[in-house]
């Protein structure tokens, strides 16, 4: 995650391949989304993929069946046969059954507590938006005319800056409750990403709530009530989380 932040895709694709391979296979599905993410953003090239894939697998497979085969006393590729009984036989739900939905309403509100209510303001501008119609409205109020660029912000919602993280992380959540057995450590790869879309709402929040001064010029910043609250609801629900 942290060479993907840095934008050194080649490094985390290595990462994230040899992860997959040695430690955990149904990383697959994580790869695959976030794989996904790389080549629409032209982040990755189809033939680079295939070529970090490729080498990176051979190379994982040359260090793990070794090691495993002697630690077990057998010749054995612990996450292949993790994959064929789960996947391709498809007996994981002899562990038992969870409904399509289960990490999205109980695995992901159980292990985020509240602070899940800050990841959409990561990637949507929703406080923003809601920031400029409190402006808008005091403007009217005041009978000064409102802003040409406040209209242009206004129709920005997404912010791709973020979202280009947090969707593909999604994406994993979505793929893997095809699977009818679901645990909440299947998911944990995905919350280091979801904590920093958390983290990031919470910047917004404290940066609309309390904006810089333009001491130099005798003005002040437009103060948000909108912003002052959402940033106290941003506390709460951290703070409450920690309880």
């Amino acid at each position: 995650y942290s060479y993907w932040l840095q934008e050194k895709i080649h490094i985390a694709a290595a990462l994230i391949t040899f992860g997959t391979t040695v430690f955990r296979c149904d990383l697959l599905l994580l790869l695959g989304s976030i794989g996904l993410s790389w080549i629409f953003h032209r982040k990755l090239s189809i033939f680079d993929a295939l070529k970090v894939g490729i080498l990176t697998g051979i190379t994982s497979l040359v260090i793990t069946i070794p090691v495993d085969s002697l630690l077990w006393q057998r010749p054995i590729w612990p996450e292949g046969e993790v994959f064929y009984f789960n996947t391709i036989l498809g007996r994981s739900g002899e562990w038992g059954l969870s409904p399509w939905h289960w990490y999205f309403t109980n695995a992901l509100p159980k292990s985020m507590l509240l602070t899940i209510f800050l990841v959409p303001l990561s990637m949507f501008r929703i406080i923003e938006n809601l920031v400029i119609l409190e402006r808008k409205a005091r403007q009217r109020s005041d009978d000064v005319p409102s802003k040409k660029n406040d209209r242009a912000r206004l129709s920005h919602w997404v912010d791709s800056q973020w979202a280009q993280f947090i969707i593909p992380i999604l994406g994993f959540v979505v793929l893997y409750s095809f699977l009818g057995h679901k645990e909440m450590r299947f998911i944990f790869p995905a919350l280091p990403i979801l904590n920093l879309g958390a983290a990031i709402g919470m910047s917004k929040l404290t940066q609309i709530a309390f904006p810089p001064q333009l001491t130099s010029k005798g003005k002040e910043y437009f103060t948000s009530w909108i912003g002052r609250i959402g940033f106290g609801c941003g506390l709460l629900s951290i703070g409450i989380s920690l309880v």
